[in-house]
């Protein structure tokens, strides 16, 4: 009898273990397909240092990862109607009324200054770009980021399209 009970609570705590183990819910991320080195596909499987960071994320915190790349309209569309969270996805005021963000990034961009070779000019802190036009690939850092360089430096801010054809 004793024999018994004991093998019946090995099988439970096997039971319950292997239900941890085989349960893991996968949690889906879409991200814009065409944004390198971050995300692409290669090989056709997703990779970039955002599919890295995602990847480590999970392994860290036992969490099942599926990165989906899509058209980045696309994608955004899929992660509005629920149907995953998004990676990739600047924080802006009008972004903000649809989706929630993560109190702490994942990463952070940097902002790189690149200017023509015929029209250089000395660069060694951000007061000198007072009166200088930047182009901003929309979506690409906050709003609020630019508009305090508008306001404490003077500067213009064109917003583009990141794609030509977007």
């Amino acid at each position: 009898m004793i024999y018994r009970r004991t093998l019946i609570f090995i099988l439970i705590c096997c039971l319950i273990h292997a239900s941890d183990v085989f349960c893991t819910e996968t949690i889906i991320l879409f991200a814009n397909e065409n944004k390198p080195p971050k995300a692409y596909f290669k090989d056709g499987k997703p990779d970039g240092i955002l599919i890295d960071i995602v990847k480590y994320a999970g392994k860290k915190m036992k969490i099942n990862f599926k990165v989906c790349l899509r058209p980045w309209k696309r994608a955004q569309r899929q992660a509005y109607c629920g149907k995953g969270g998004i990676i990739g996805f600047a924080k802006t005021p009008k972004r903000l009324e649809k989706f929630e963000y993560a109190e702490h990034p994942m990463y952070i961009d940097e902002t790189l200054l690149v200017t023509t070779q015929k029209n250089t000019f000395q660069f060694e802190n951000i007061g000198d770009l007072e009166g200088k036009e930047l182009i901003q690939i929309r979506g690409s850092l906050p709003y609020t980021f630019y508009n305090n360089l508008i306001l404490f430096y003077k500067l213009y801010v064109t917003q583009v399209p990141f794609m030509i054809d977007d």
